[in-house]
């Protein structure tokens, strides 16, 4: 391939035996979240990838360690919450059908006013009522056929899927995965441990980097907390650099590394624009930076796309794709207000659909359009003489101010809305809202 192509290289299965693999701390987890299909990630790992052609930055087993109780947890949680169904629950009831039928007769039959035909309807409901025992026979039969069915396919639903859920043992696998992990992805795979002076670098690249927008971490500047590593402060929001920096380092300090493979696959779910353009290819930049430090061609794929890739087992590739979505949905719906980057014109935590009680909608794009006819627009001193911070938002026209709050933040004025989750309110005053009026990320 020549140096155009190189760059704009996209991974090939037909390449697999000569790829390197870089796993995210988000696939590793992936199958702790497919509880009934965790194991076949697993297995396809061990089948098809030699852990020589895996590494994993040492920042990753942090961030899997920190993360896998609660992921863990989590899914324990949902499954203690499945029962048998019971067959009884779902069989017609020939009385209950015939009484049904009756009343469904009536009301079609009166559906005007009937306050002076009493006795008429009386009257019919009787002539019904005297036909029911005739009714009851004839379907009877029918009714006791159909609830064989229904009684089949509840047994055959208890067999096939609800019982060998309550019987798995998912704490008893993920110890298993987690031994796996420990005993060879961990101990043959990972990279070196950060020393003091390594962690020191990484804050100070990090930070000139993050200031000029240099992919990638510059959109994790309020990534978790901090960590201690030997005595020394690691600022978590330079993970995703400090993951950048140790798979250029790895291959370009290994001697064999460009002798064995011809490109580097990272396989991750981070869909953030300092990884990808437009949330699916790898971003130009990091392609650029990657091949000028190694003379390798570097890109990206989704969980789903690597299972896809590499197993060609389309079905579990679609698992993965539907946990992963369902993930971030959650994740968006968690997600807090970032005043400080609003205020400065970075509109990503303020991004997607928010709707009030009322049913009005606010779609809030990345430049700061809204609803297609409305703009946020930064208005000096706002802030500064409101309890509560704040942005404008106008059609050219008109204008309003949009107030956020924060996860946790209570409106000084009286708070009748559910501070666990970040609001806005659309308005043209301060005070104590009412409830319908505060909008909640959908």
């Amino acid at each position: 391939m020549n140096k155009l192509e190189l760059l704009r290289y996209e991974y090939q299965k037909e390449n697999r035996s000569q790829t390197l693999f870089i796993f995210d701390t988000n696939f590793l987890l992936l199958p702790f979240r497919l509880w009934s299909k965790g194991d076949e990630i697993i297995n396809l790992i061990k089948d098809n990838i030699s852990t020589e052609q895996i590494f994993i930055p040492y920042i990753i087993l942090l961030e899997f360690h920190r993360n896998i109780d609660y992921v863990i947890e989590k899914v324990s949680n949902s499954l203690q919450g499945i029962k048998k169904l019971d067959g009884k629950a779902y069989e017609l009831n020939v009385d209950d059908f015939t009484n049904d039928l009756k009343n469904k007769i009536i009301k079609n039959i009166f559906k005007g006013d009937r306050s002076n035909i009493e006795q008429l309807k009386k009257e019919i409901e009787e002539t019904i009522s005297n036909k029911l025992p005739e009714i009851q026979r004839e379907v009877e039969n029918n009714i006791t056929s159909i609830n064989n069915v229904v009684s089949k396919y509840i047994k055959q639903l208890n067999k096939e899927i609800i019982e060998p859920l309550i019987s798995r043992d998912y704490i008893k696998k993920s110890e298993m995965n987690i031994k796996y992990y420990s005993e060879v992805l961990f101990e043959k795979c990972l990279g070196e441990k950060y020393s003091a002076q390594k962690i020191k670098n990484i804050g100070i690249e990090g930070e000139k980097r993050f200031k000029n927008n240099i992919p990638p971490g510059f959109q994790d500047d309020e990534k978790f907390k901090n960590i201690v590593i030997d005595g020394e402060i690691f600022q978590n929001k330079f993970g995703d650099y400090a993951i950048w920096k140790d798979i250029i380092e790895y291959c370009k300090n290994k001697i064999s590394i460009n002798d064995k493979f011809t490109n580097v696959v990272i396989v991750s779910d981070d869909k953030k624009e300092d990884w990808r353009s437009n949330k699916q290819s790898m971003r130009s930049e990091l392609k650029q930076e990657f091949y000028f430090e190694t003379g390798l061609p570097i890109s990206m794929l989704s969980s789903a796309e690597f299972i896809e890739k590499v197993s060609n087992n389309r079905e579990l590739a679609n698992v993965a794709r539907k946990t992963v979505q369902a993930l971030d949905q959650e994740l968006t719906k968690q997600k807090d207000l970032d005043i400080e980057a609003i205020n400065n014109g970075n509109y990503e935590s303020l991004v997607g659909i928010w709707k009030n009680s009322r049913g009005d909608i606010l779609d809030i794009k990345f430049d700061g359009q809204v609803n297609d006819d409305m703009k946020l627009v930064k208005i000096k001193n706002l802030n500064s003489t409101n309890k509560v911070p704040c942005i404008g938002i106008g059609n050219g026209y008109t204008g309003a101010a949009l107030v956020l709050f924060k996860i946790g933040f209570k409106n000084p004025y009286g708070d009748q809305s559910d501070i666990s989750k970040a609001r806005l309110i659309l308005t043209q005053n301060e005070g104590d809202y009412p409830a319908e009026m505060y909008y909640y990320r959908q």
